[in-house]
């Protein structure tokens, strides 16, 4: 199953010009040519650089910094060009946070979708970096946060449900913009609570109905034969202490879903389960806004 989305797909992709950005840089290549998609490099010298120093000292470092970040980023381009990969004129922010530097990007390139890196903190387990985690409250389009040394094509996605036209429209998106193997694993995951299951004797019955109708609904959105997507319930009171050991036992490679929207105000928050998957999967996580 390969991504469905056209030629004028735009990616922007964070780069902070370091080692790891490298290996990321590659996915990222990997996923618009499978896309196929073209690539805008976006890095910012944060406006703390030189931060104590005045005058010509100050001015001195910017320049330096500049010229580094400059040769650095042309680097970059240069190797996805060799790659036969299409990118546009790269953005060198300067003196703004990384953030707003890519998601003035996405408004002024049009572009479909974020890929971003975490930073894995020591004692934090897979936490996101700070400029991760803004863009995944603020950004109205697609965020793609990469872990570990993910592959293209795909070979596993979970798509987190509630069974609620947001999560729907999240899971189309993100099914489409994700390029996947013929056999890649693909499964639809929705939390049962597990109270109500005890208090409730039809709720299970219930819940696997609704799960195995949602699955039917979403492979008929998608295009796609009945049983390409599966349905699978987990049950238990807390979500992320039930999802977090499945994405690890099961070794999904993308974990997909979506936010609620607040019609046309920026997102402050994302909801507690979503922003606790985002900060805490083993693996990448696919963040889609919702739509109000």
């Amino acid at each position: 199953m390969t991504s469905t989305l056209d030629a004028r797909m735009q990616v922007v992709f964070a780069t902070d010009l370091q080692a790891r950005s490298r290996t990321l840089l590659g996915v990222a290549g990997d996923l618009a040519r499978a896309t196929p998609a073209a690539i805008t490099l976006v890095h910012a010298l944060e406006p703390r650089l030189g931060r104590g120093l005045t005058g010509p000292a100050r001015q001195d470092l910017w320049n330096r910094a500049r010229e580094e970040a400059e040769s650095a980023l042309n680097l970059q381009v240069r190797e996805l060009a060799d790659a036969g990969i299409e990118v546009t004129e790269p953005i060198l922010a300067l003196d703004e946070p990384a953030d707003r530097a890519i998601l003035q990007a996405v408004e002024t390139r049009g572009a479909d979708l974020i890929v971003a890196g975490s930073t894995a903190r020591e004692g934090k387990g897979h936490r996101i970096g700070s400029t991760a985690d803004r863009l995944l409250r603020t950004s109205p389009v697609p965020v793609l946060v990469l872990r570990g040394e993910p592959t293209v094509p795909f070979g596993s996605l979970a798509l987190l449900t509630d069974f609620s036209p947001r999560s729907r429209r999240a899971h189309i998106a993100g099914v489409r913009a994700l390029p996947t193997t013929d056999e890649a694993k693909v499964h639809l995951i929705h939390v049962g609570d597990e109270t109500l299951r005890v208090l409730d004797v039809t709720y299970e019955e219930r819940t696997l109905t609704e799960a195995i109708d949602e699955t039917r609904t979403l492979s008929e959105a998608l295009g796609l034969p009945e049983g390409r997507i599966q349905p699978r319930v987990e049950w238990g009171r807390d979500p992320l202490d039930v999802l977090l050991p499945v994405l690890v036992d099961d070794g999904y490679e993308v974990l997909v879903l979506g936010t609620h929207g607040h019609g046309g105000f920026r997102r402050a928050l994302i909801g507690s389960v979503a922003m606790g998957l985002a900060q805490s999967a083993p693996c990448s996580v696919l963040v889609v806004p919702g739509e109000g």
